[in-house]
Parts: structure tokens; C-alpha cells; sequence
């Protein structure tokens, strides 16, 4: 008999390990709030398999997903077969069969009350997941299970009609880096389930998150109808800090609110969330602005990032501007009023027209020099080519580019004769630049401190509440540190 009647709903903690002492430790950190353990026993034994089952603290599902359906099995269809059986008798709740796998008749037989009939791939399209649908839901399984693969974010559209229509029968989200926001919504939409991974690094599938973060950072078990819903879109946002610092500060003000990753480089994609406002990162600042009703002062070189949506009208804000000028006020005053920045796009536009406002002398260098000429032409300031920073004279630069992200360096550290350094840019690491210029005996300004001196003022603009910089700052800390 399994452990639990199979009518749980919510996370399924997806465990990879590849030996029985691997998946072992991990059932003893598994958190308590999930619904189901999976055992990816693709290299496990069936005396192991079963072993590990009758181990499990809750319900588990047992899944063997051979290498042509992105697992790791290789062995014959029969000792596939023979771990899937061991794993039922052993008490599993569920075993999980691939549609069109050799061991889909499992579904079909006495094991169908506890079966899984899943299909993993395809297109994230309204009419081809229906047609797949239509085809499973003769089965006998208890429950069904599609993860189709989402190319832009608002294909999940498709999504929520087929859940209220399977009536939690179905879990049912979408793989791929644009489909991460399916996963925190799914249980929501009426998924009986969503996957999570035991850490970065650890993922069963593209797009995937970990468990900790569906539970804390995107409270995927108290999402309901009145949660005001908020996204960062752009790309890449998988592995933004922002939304753990927003959760903190909805936690600590306990707001019922949920900030979410969008992954998208098309603006019309928001569409597909209900959402209450946007935070907006690269590439996508200059097409908010122009999608806007109404700009605040901060946004007048053309890029927001802060979008409050009321109904079908969105008011856009710069935070990264306001957070910019509070942050180098005191600079300018003592380092000097000679301000270069690296970099032509949303944000080196946005703040060097800040910045020449308040009556810096600013040059954009890009290597892009014609895009650095429009850019400075624009905000009043002026333009040069990137191989011309090395040897330029500055007294405070701005680094507003992606580079360093990765470990990239902007420039040789004997080039750094100025006074003070802002990087826009983060990574696990302090960048090249910032490493540099703090060696040098330079003011620095990192990418981790600029990112929370915008997020409090977004914060306060979304929610139309203070935020509680002390709890936003721990989050960050503690991301920092885990890094």
C-alpha cells in the first residue's frame, strides 16, 4: 500500500542523485512542506529503489526516464519495468510512465490508481497540447502529467484554460527558461503539481526552480486571487537577487504579493500574467518608455524601469536614475564632476542625462561610437570609442555595461587613476573592476549596493509602502553569501 491516498496537490521535491546514499541524504533534507518526493531512480537498482521508498518521510514518485526522453536509464525495458514495480510494492505512491515509453501499460492495468502518464516536450500551443490531452485522458492513470517546452514566455497563455478544463487531474507547466513562471503559477492555475530542484545546479529540467525558492521566495502554496502579482522581465532574470529582496520585504510587511521572473525579450509577453506592475531590466527599458501613458522626470531620457499598471494604463518610473543620483551625490561633491561612463545603452543614457542635469561633465565611450553619439547628443553630454577609457581622465566612473558579469574585465587596473567607481554590473563574484579599483584605494559602489538602493525605491513603488531596507538587505547578504 502507498504511504498516502494519491489526492495530495502542491511540490514535488525532484531528486537526481545517482546512488542510493545520494538520494538517501537527500530525503533527509527534503523539506517538510512538499507534497511528494521524486526519485529519479534512472541509476538505481530495483532492491535499491525499493529501499529508498519505504525510507521516504512523505509520498514519493518514482520516475525512470531513459536517455532519449532527457534522463539518464540505459538499461533494457524489463529492468525498467522491474524498479518501477519494485517501487510500487515498496509502498511509492505513485510510479510516473512516459506516454509513449515502454512501460506506459503500467497506466492501463492494476497499478493505474497509482500511475502518473506523463508526456515531456512538444510545443507550448493552445491546439497541439489540447490534441495531446485529448489523446491521454482515456488512460486509466490517476493522474496525467504534460510539460511542453515554452520558446517565448507568453505561450504559457495556453496553459491555465487546459488546467480548469482537466480539473485537477492535470499538472501541467512549461520547460525552458521562458517557461519558469508557468512553474510558479501551476498550482494556482490548478496543476496538482510543480516540480522543484534540491539547489541551483540540480534542475531535472530547463527552467526549473528550487523548491526552497517556490516555497519561500515565490509562495507558490499562498498564491490565490488576491495576490498582486508583479514580474521582472528582460532577459536573463532566472538568476536575479530582486525577487528574494522583494519577498523579504512582503514577508516582514506581511503583503500578500508575489514578484516573479519573467524571462522575455518582447514587452507583449507581460500580457500573459495578470499582473500589477513590472520591473524592467535589459533589453527591454527603452520599449516600456514608449509603451507608457505616463513618465516620471527620471525617465525622460527614454528608459523605465518601474511600470504601475491600473487597468490597461501603465505609469513608468527610473528607479535606477533615482537610485543613481542618491548614491553619487556625495562623490560628485568630493571626488570631482568629471563623470565617464561605460557604455551606450537604456541605462548609461538614462543616467548620464541625470547626471549632466545636475551639472556633471559626462562622456559616454562605447564601442559602438555612432550609438554613443546619438546617446550623448541626447542627454547632453559627449561621446568617444570604449578603447579611448584606458587612458581618459576622469574622476568618477560609472560601469554601465554587462561586462564583469561573468568575470570580464573593462579595463587594466593601472587605468583606474580616477577617484571613485560605480559598477552597475554583479555576479557571484565582485567584478574585475570593482576588485580592482578597491585595490587601488578607489571609492567604490558595487553592483550588489546599487541593486538594493533601486529595488527599495521600486519597492516603495509598487506596493505604495516603506520598505524594510534592514530585511531587503539581509536577503541580499544572504544570496551574496550563499554565492
Amino acid at each position: 500500500m502507498s504511504k498516502e491516498a494519491p489526492a495530495r496537490t502542491g511540490i514535488v521535491h525532484s531528486i537526481l542523485e545517482s546512488t542510493a546514499e545520494g538520494v538517501l541524504r537527500e530525503l533527509a533534507r527534503a523539506p517538510s512542506d512538499v507534497a511528494y518526493v521524486e526519485i529519479r531512480a534512472d541509476r538505481l537498482r530495483a532492491p535499491e529503489c525499493a529501499g529508498l521508498v519505504a525510507a521516504c518521510a512523505v509520498p514519493a514518485i518514482v520516475t525512470v526516464r531513459e536517455v532519449s526522453d532527457g534522463g539518464g536509464f540505459t538499461g533494457s525495458a524489463a529492468e525498467k519495468r522491474a524498479i518501477l514495480e519494485a517501487a510500487l510494492h515498496a509502498g511509492a505512491a505513485f510510479v510516473d510512465v512516459e506516454a509513449e515509453g515502454s512501460a506506459a501499460d503500467l497506466a492501463e492495468g492494476r497499478w493505474a490508481p497509482r500511475a502518473i502518464l506523463s508526456h515531456h516536450g512538444g510545443p507550448c500551443e493552445r491546439e497541439a497540447l489540447t490534441r495531446r490531452l485529448d489523446r491521454m485522458r482515456s488512460s486509466r492513470a490517476a493522474r496525467l502529467k504534460i510539460v511542453p517546452e515554452a520558446g517565448r514566455a507568453g505561450e504559457i497563455a495556453a496553459l491555465p484554460p487546459l488546467l480548469r478544463e482537466a480539473a485537477g487531474r492535470l499538472a501541467l507547466f512549461a520547460s525552458g527558461r521562458a517557461g519558469a513562471a508557468s512553474r510558479i503559477f501551476a498550482l494556482a492555475w490548478g496543476s496538482w503539481g510543480t516540480y522543484g530542484a534540491v539547489a541551483p545546479g540540480r534542475e531535472s529540467a530547463p527552467g526549473q526552480l528550487t523548491t526552497r525558492s517556490l516555497v519561500d521566495v515565490y509562495r507558490v502554496l499562498a498564491i490565490g486571487p488576491a495576490t498582486r502579482r508583479f514580474a521582472l522581465v528582460g532577459t536573463p532574470v532566472l538568476e536575479s537577487p530582486s525577487p528574494a529582496m522583494h519577498a523579504a520585504g512582503f514577508s516582514a510587511l506581511a503583503l500578500d504579493a508575489v514578484y516573479v521572473p519573467l524571462e522575455c525579450d518582447d514587452l507583449d509577453d507581460a500580457s500573459v500574467l495578470d499582473l500589477h506592475g513590472l520591473a524592467v531590466t535589459t533589453p527591454l527599458k527603452g520599449a516600456a518608455f514608449r509603451r507608457c501613458a505616463r513618465v516620471d522626470a527620471d525617465s525622460r531620457s527614454g528608459a523605465v524601469n518601474t511600470v504601475r499598471i491600473a487597468g490597461s494604463e501603465w505609469a513608468g518610473h527610473n528607479t535606477d536614475v533615482a537610485a543613481a543620483r542618491r548614491l553619487l551625490a556625495p562623490l560628485l561633491r568630493t571626488a570631482g564632476r568629471r563623470v565617464a561612463i561605460a557604455g551606450a545603452g537604456d541605462s548609461a543614457r538614462a543616467l548620464g542625462g541625470m547626471l549632466a542635469r545636475e551639472g556633471a561633465d559626462v562622456t559616454l565611450y562605447a564601442r559602438n561610437v555612432s550609438r554613443a553619439e546619438e546617446a550623448a547628443a541626447a542627454v547632453g553630454a559627449r561621446a568617444a570609442s570604449l578603447d579611448r577609457l584606458a587612458g581618459a581622465s576622469w574622476d568618477v566612473l560609472v560601469q554601465a555595461t554587462p561586462l564583469g558579469r561573468n568575470g570580464e574585465g573593462l579595463l587594466p587596473a593601472k587605468s583606474l587613476t580616477g577617484a571613485a567607481v560605480l559598477d552597475l554590473a554583479y555576479g557571484r563574484a565582485a567584478t574585475p573592476l570593482v576588485s580592482d579599483a578597491r585595490a587601488r584605494g578607489l571609492r567604490v559602489i558595487d553592483g550588489h549596493a546599487f541593486l538594493l538602493e533601486q529595488a527599495l525605491l521600486q519597492f516603495a513603488l509598487l506596493t505604495g509602502l516603506q520598505p524594510p531596507r534592514g530585511v531587503m538587505e539581509s536577503a541580499l547578504d544572504a544570496i551574496r553569501g550563499a554565492a
